[in-house]
């Protein structure tokens, strides 16, 4: 998301010239979900999408050829070139943070935040685990996004205003 723009940003040499492969990055990832939306809308009906849980590997179930015949295995091996790259900015945009704040050394963060995520990912065991998480999350980055950002924002507004520079 535009949050971890603010940690990368600094890291472009020339912002002008890569805002286009940013758009064109963020186009054709808007694309890919919004053909996987339609699809699973067109597939569907609206009682159908309350009750499953997984409307993009159920669609990936039907699909069979003689050669292959679990193909939602090849579709669940794909996705991971859209969700590799969100995992790694994320990673990345922790532990640049919590060097940045505190600094520490770089490898015991990065061996910290890796023990940390292993040992997190075996409370992950079931459906209702992952609910929670993923709630947690989007309350989290509700916060963030419409709280922590626009007074980080407001604050700078007024420190300048008040040294009288811009």
């Amino acid at each position: 998301g535009f949050e971890l723009l603010f940690m990368y940003y600094s890291f472009i040499k020339h912002p002008k010239k890569s805002e286009k492969w940013a758009h064109l990055a963020v186009i054709v990832t808007t694309l890919v979900y919004v053909f996987i939306a339609l699809v699973t809308f067109v597939f569907y009906n609206q009682d159908q999408l309350q009750e499953i849980l997984w409307g993009t590997i159920t669609i990936w179930k039907i699909i069979e050829f003689p050669f292959f015949e679990r193909f939602e295995h090849l579709g669940i091996a794909a996705w991971i070139f859209i969700v590799l790259p969100n995992i790694c900015l994320t990673f990345w945009g922790a532990h640049r943070g919590i060097i940045e704040i505190f600094s520490f050394n770089k490898k015991l963060i990065l061996s910290v935040i890796i023990i940390i995520l292993v040992a997190a990912s075996g409370f992950i065991e079931d459906r209702t685990s992952i609910e929670a998480l993923r709630r947690f999350s989007g309350e989290v980055t509700f916060f963030f996004v419409y709280g922590y950002i626009p007074i980080l924002f407001i604050l700078q507004r007024l420190i300048l205003k008040l040294r009288g520079g811009k």
